[in-house]
């Protein structure tokens, strides 16, 4: 924390005290999580209520009601108080609200700006992405940095899977063998349906449902043939 706090300003005078007062919020934050055999030990815990209820359930100062108007309003949908809404962690979200009213809004805001530098650190400068290797050796046992170029391969192939597809098709992908593979499966089904035909141990009305499911089948091979268009 202090590291990033560092590197992103000149005025160091206050950093100390911050980091101190990020790492104590955290650290109560952190009281309320499960570890991996707690929470595969719980039952689920979900709430079923409505938006303008909200508020009474959490019982805490952040209005949760408030907040998902707003946000709901960005993408041009108005909730009503009697919409449904289903809630889970209800005991981690209201514990977390109380945390939060402990503190400052500098404390929280801080808070908030370390989490996301730590989130897109790996997007950003080697001395940014260096105190994110050190914090991962520590966290998880990380000892090497992930190669840059595999890196950039992966975010962009996350991102960006049908271009990245487009381009290995293109250089490596048989057209033939899609061709090969779609024929038997044609061949595979006109058989299906001809035994269905000969059969008698099944009436007409379930062998013309056999039939309208075997000619329903949507074949998906290799890839969609919309990546040979350059349209």
């Amino acid at each position: 924390m202090h590291d990033l706090a560092a590197s992103l300003t000149n005025d160091t005078t206050a950093i100390d005290n911050d980091v101190q007062d990020m790492y104590e919020f955290e650290k109560k934050i952190s009281l309320f999580h499960w570890t991996a055999a707690e929470q595969r030990a719980r039952q689920s815990e979900i709430v079923r209520t409505t938006i303008g209820n909200l508020s009474r359930l959490f019982n805490t100062s952040f209005d949760f009601t408030n907040y998902l108007r707003q946000t709901y309003r960005l993408a041009n949908v108005t909730l009503l108080d009697n919409d449904n809404v289903s809630v889970s962690e209800v005991e981690f979200l209201r514990n977390a609200s109380l945390i939060i009213d402990q503190h400052s809004p500098r404390v929280v805001q801080n808070y908030l700006i370390w989490r996301f530098m730590m989130n897109r650190a790996a997007n950003m400068p080697k001395r940014y992405r260096t105190i994110r290797e050190q914090f991962d050796r520590v966290l998880r046992g990380t000892n090497a940095e992930r190669p840059r170029s595999i890196s950039c391969g992966s975010y962009v192939n996350i991102n960006m899977g049908f271009a990245v597809a487009k381009l290995y098709i293109k250089k490596y992908f048989d057209e033939n063998a899609k061709n090969q593979s779609l024929e038997m499966i044609h061949n595979i089904r006109s058989s299906f349906i001809e035994m269905l035909e000969k059969s008698t141990w099944m009436d007409d009305i379930s062998k013309r449902k056999a039939i309208e499911k075997a000619l329903a089948i949507d074949e998906k091979i290799g890839y969609p043939d919309y990546l040979n268009s350059n349209n």
